[in-house]
């Protein structure tokens, strides 16, 4: 129920978002049956994938990527809106965006997690038409050497103009931080 609503809160039909979902948990559970419009092997050969569904929980969310019906497009849409850090079954109500809140979820959808996880976005000028933006994710970790662990890094992320960086999420941008080459 949780992913359908997600996918029909960017904006997917329906009936994709119910394949799209059930695509996704045939995807992670450790059974070949597939749920009702979803995928296991023999979907993912019939569509000429080389590969299957993992039949494991996700590592990280650009596994999304290999879900038989995901698009690049779509992945974008959802990417900033998902976490398999958090290890919990719903929806933190404590860091879910925006866009999450806004999909009215019932209280059985959320979940407060123990962890202690947060998505972190930075974004650095380098000239007023040159920036870059890099979204990771880190878990505070007292056992770690330095007290934290990076639990996901999203590299390549480019836009140029800065101000545009936090449309994709209502996270906090610092756009007051400028970066200048040394002369």
């Amino acid at each position: 129920d949780l992913l359908e609503r997600l996918f029909v809160g960017v904006e997917v039909a329906a009936d994709q978002a119910l394949r799209l979902a059930t695509a996704i948990i045939d995807f992670r559970d450790p059974d070949d049956v597939p749920g009702l419009g979803g995928a296991e092997r023999t979907e993912y050969a019939q569509a000429g994938r080389l590969y299957g569904p993992k039949n494991a929980p996700f590592a990280t969310v650009g596994e999304l990527d290999q879900v038989l019906g995901m698009t690049p497009e779509l992945m974008s849409r959802v990417r900033s809106m998902v976490t398999v850090h958090s290890r919990a079954a719903g929806v933190n109500p404590n860091v879910a965006s925006a866009q999450i809140r806004a999909l009215e979820l019932p209280g059985a959808l959320l979940t407060a997690s123990a962890q202690r996880s947060f998505q972190v976005r930075v974004g650095i000028r380098y000239t007023q038409n040159a920036s870059v933006v890099r979204d990771f994710v880190v878990e505070l970790a007292p056992r770690a050497p330095v007290g934290y662990a990076i639990r996901d890094w999203q590299s390549g992320i480019f836009a140029e103009d800065l101000s545009q960086v936090g449309e994709a999420s209502d996270l906090p941008v610092c756009l007051d931080t400028l970066v200048r080459p040394q002369p």
